[in-house]
């Protein structure tokens, strides 16, 4: 073999030299990920085996519907606007049966007070007229209802320009609701203040459309053989004493959910988790920072 041919040769073993390192990190990397991913999840099923049974019996007993309240760590500018509120762009969604309307929904509590968000998309908007010539209850509006030990209240929110909003319910003992209208593009976003604590309060609604030459309803129906009758959204919290079981029973580098088949989370070991020192600052792992990317 000539030598022109041994160094071209040991040039290209040269280069493959590199190649193959590359290739052996990125094995070796898929290699640890798998093995991190596989003790998370052996460590997820021994926590789910040991959740202690008055929560796995709350698991059992979930209602049907339900939305889980967000804990606002301050009361809400009520603006319209939802930069104050966590997770902002995951609601509850509901749209109507033909899918011209449809609404988002958020709930969220601070010091005992509750708050509520309805986003909805509605392209043509009808507004009560201060003239008359649109009543009222041929505007587009949102009946809310809300009932808890104290009984049941209704509320019929419109309004005659986007705003503030102050109404009272159709009860003298309801209270008054605060809020906030504004309109935005493909429909509008009302923000409200309820003169009710969020503590065993359901809630329904429906929301009417009558800016087409078909009005179109969304309502929540009753069950089935009793359409008539409204169907209630329960308002969830979140389990703080789960949360702390999981703070407790956590591994050290991880950070433990407790989540629903809808993705809502439950119980969460890093809510009230105290802020990390210098010690424990760096306390999380690949999957946390994925998640959180």
């Amino acid at each position: 073999m000539k030598l022109r041919t041994k160094l071209i040769a040991l040039s290209l073993l040269t280069l493959l030299l590199p190649w193959s390192g590359w290739k052996l990190l990125q094995e070796l990397e898929q290699f640890l990920r798998e093995s991190q991913q596989n003790a998370l999840l052996a460590s997820a099923r021994t926590l789910a085996g040991a959740l202690p049974m008055e929560y796995r019996s709350q698991l059992l007993f979930l209602p049907e519907l339900y939305l889980p309240l967000r804990r606002l760590e301050r009361v809400p500018a009520l603006d319209g606007y939802v930069d104050e509120w966590p997770a902002a762009s995951q609601g509850l969604e509901f749209s109507s049966g033909d899918g011209r309307l449809s609404v988002s929904l958020m709930a969220g509590s601070h010091e005992e007070r509750l708050f509520l968000v309805f986003d909805v998309n509605d392209g043509s908007r009808n507004r009560a007229s201060p003239t008359g010539r649109l009543a009222p209850d041929a505007a587009d509006r949102i009946d809310l209802l809300v009932r808890n030990p104290r009984g049941l209240f209704s509320f019929a929110i419109t309004t005659e320009a986007p705003g503030p909003i102050q109404l009272s319910g159709e009860r003298s003992d309801s209270g008054q609701v605060e809020g906030y209208w504004l309109d935005r593009e493909g429909g509008y976003r009302v923000e409200l203040a309820l003169p009710v604590p969020p503590g065993n309060t359901d809630i329904s609604f429906q929301i009417r459309d009558t800016g087409t030459s078909v009005d179109d309803t969304l309502r929540l129906a009753g069950p089935e053989g009793f359409p008539e009758r409204p169907r209630w959204i329960g308002l969830f919290r979140e389990w703080s004493g789960l949360s702390d079981w999981l703070a407790r029973s956590e591994m050290e580098s991880a950070r433990s959910w407790l989540i629903d088949r809808k993705g809502w989370v439950l119980a969460d070991s890093g809510r009230n988790a105290a802020q990390p020192t210098a010690g424990n600052a760096h306390r999380t792992t690949w999957l946390q920072r994925l998640l959180y990317r």
